[in-house]
């Protein structure tokens, strides 16, 4: 019987193997000085890039490098990668690209006197040979040119980055992300899930300073699901370049440069640029007197875009501690009045603690220039090194089958783990709903809770009654209507006699017995589970709010705060430490090299059993 071919060809088996062989996994430190570049012996960063192919990985350790030229090309299909070593932030003065296929991932690009990240740019287009760039989770910020510049080519990915405090060089003619003459069409180029702000133009044109531009000669690009604030110029600018697709952006407060030409949010600065251009489900507010929402947009196919509203729209506006662009319940113009098509699956799901008020420091000023005055967030990299890697700042949602307008999806589904707020705001007055296992804040319910019930918790298939006051919900639970202090088992209700009580008197568990060590029931608080702690190893306090030591849940605590301890203000945050089957870009899988092996073996036991045959 003729055997299967996976299983019959010996040159088969040899190409998969050899082809296994490729990818090597290398590790760079800021004083490596290694030659294998191995994990336990870390070589500096221009000698792994030095030794890179198709399919291999440079893994970053944390730190500062001078800089990083990638010259070196992958394949499609077996990309070069640079990584952040996992759970860590690299940072690096710098980053040119010349080679084709490199993939960056969780790199920080800062205070370079020139653009953060970019390949050369080139008067002939013709002249450019490095294009098929990736940047993934990556920071570009206070570079004294263009945060990230893509010229003369196909193949860009920008997604889920922060783009800040870029163009104050001399005569920078800069943006954050700026896209120059690229080919390929908007199936090519995209830029997604992505923030950038304080973008400014520090030349006498004042012409750039945009947060995102596509730039000229440009044959098309796409803009998804990508907010802009306070740059000196527009949020989206589109400048004698065709076939633009502009989806569920959020835009608001830009033009902050007095002497920007080109200020209005979303802009199209000419006939070309209006030429196959589709815009839909943005959100576009400006903020300044005369400035528009849409400018010049006249011919273009558009809809469903809201260019007016009030702060009133968001949870926090520029002002706050921390922005956070999720809607809340009054913006009744945008929620479910998206339209599907060309709608993405996901919102950003940005956390906004990875950007908080601040002025800027180290960042690159160019000679004769002053940092703008207007820029007054900086990127909180603490929280960030804090919560593990850029990645952990996106958590995107699911959107509802009708999409909202902008950037984010106001009762969403969470998809990812990581740091941001759960629901986006589904919380009634008083404060914002946190993910699974978050924690309730002060002053403001959480979660599904209605309105009148006060700092109710509630895990994976709970559901407050209306009016429930400091209800704790366990899987499946459900706390009756009207109910106090309620504690609820896995699947369980109040019962007569069991974990449910008036007015937060002392109450028998269902599981052990009287209250034990550490079970303190206080005025108006939870009742309490074996052992009396809420969640694990806490107490319950008067008005239901958790003390210190109460986490709700398996690391449900906001990563900034003692564990369980209530969280002022009303948005809460987690940083789940559950499993995920996903992996980060450049993390290697074991199962394509056991396939590999296990292929080998049965070539082997195929022979033997061949000659013991004969």
């Amino acid at each position: 019987m003729k055997q299967p071919i996976i299983f019959s060809s010996p040159l088969l088996a040899t190409i998969c193997l050899a082809s296994l062989a490729q990818a090597t996994d290398y590790y760079a430190s800021p004083t490596g000085s290694g030659s294998t570049c191995s994990e336990s012996s870390p070589c500096s960063l221009s000698t792994a890039a030095g030794k890179t192919n198709g399919g291999d990985t440079v893994h970053l350790r944390a730190g500062n490098y001078s800089g990083l030229t990638a010259s070196r090309s992958g394949a499609d299909g077996s990309w070069i990668t640079f990584a952040a070593y996992t759970g860590e932030v690299p940072f690096v003065s710098g980053v040119n690209v010349t080679g084709n296929y490199i993939r960056f991932d969780g790199l920080v690009s800062r205070n370079n006197q020139y653009g953060g990240f970019g390949n050369p740019y080139s008067a002939a287009c013709s002249a450019q040979t490095a294009g098929y760039i990736q940047y993934i989770h990556c920071i570009a910020d206070g570079n004294g040119l263009n945060g990230i510049a893509h010229y003369c080519a196909p193949g860009l990915l920008i997604e889920q980055s922060i783009i800040a405090h870029n163009g104050a060089g001399p005569a920078s003619w800069s943006s954050g992300v700026n896209l120059y003459g690229v080919t390929g069409g908007t199936s090519s180029n995209i830029v997604r899930e992505t923030i950038s702000f304080d973008s400014w133009d520090s030349s006498t044109n004042h012409s750039d300073g945009s947060g995102f531009i596509l730039d000229e000669y440009s044959a098309g690009a796409t803009f998804i699901n990508n907010i802009g604030f306070e740059n000196g110029g527009s949020c989206i600018r589109l400048t004698n370049s065709s076939n633009s697709l502009i989806v569920n952006n959020t835009c608001y407060g830009n033009a902050k440069d007095a002497q920007a030409q080109y200020n209005d949010e979303i802009m199209y600065s000419d006939a070309t640029s209006r030429t196959g251009a589709i815009l839909v489900n943005n959100v576009s507010i400006p903020t300044t007197t005369g400035k528009n929402g849409i400018g010049n947009a006249s011919g273009i196919t558009q809809s469903n875009n809201v260019t007016s509203g009030s702060a009133a729209m968001f949870v926090s506006v520029p002002g706050a501690t921390n922005i956070d662009f999720n809607l809340t319940s009054s913006a009744t113009t945008a929620i479910d009045k998206g339209t599907t098509s060309n709608a993405p699956t996901n919102d950003i799901g940005f956390d906004p603690k990875c950007i908080t008020k601040g002025t800027p420091t180290g960042v690159y000023v160019g000679s004769g220039n002053t940092m703008p005055t207007w820029w007054t967030y900086v990127i909180d990299y603490a929280y960030i090194q804090q919560i593990g890697g850029v990645a952990k700042c996106f958590n995107t949602r699911t959107r509802t089958s009708v999409p909202d307008i902008g950037a984010f999806e106001y009762n969403g589904t969470v998809t990812a783990t990581g740091g941001a707020p759960g629901t986006g705001g589904a919380a009634s007055t008083g404060g914002m709903a946190n993910a699974t296992g978050g924690r309730a804040a002060i002053g403001g319910t959480t979660s599904v809770a209605a309105t009148g019930g006060t700092a109710n918790m509630i895990a994976t298939g709970g559901k407050a009654a209306t009016g429930g006051t400091a209800n704790m919900i366990a899987t499946g639970g459900k706390a009756a209507t009207g109910g106090t202090a309620n504690m609820i088992a896995t699947g369980g209700k109040a019962a007569t006699g069991g974990m449910n009580a008036t007015g937060g008197t002392n109450v028998v568990s269902a599981t052990g017995g009287s209250l034990g060590a550490g079970g303190v029931v206080a005025t108006g608080g939870m009742a309490m589970a074996t052992g009396g702690a809420v969640g694990i190893g806490g107490n319950a306090t008067v008005g239901g709010a958790l003390a210190t030591g109460g986490a709700i849940g398996a690391a449900g605590d906001t990563s900034t705060q003692t564990a369980g301890a209530a969280n002022t203000g009303g948005g809460g945050s987690t940083t789940d430490a559950g499993s995920c089957s996903c992996r980060a870009a450049g993390q290697r899988s074991n199962t394509t090299l056991l396939a590999g092996l296990g292929l080998l073996g049965l070539l082997i036991m195929r022979t033997l059993r061949r000659k013991q045959s004969r």
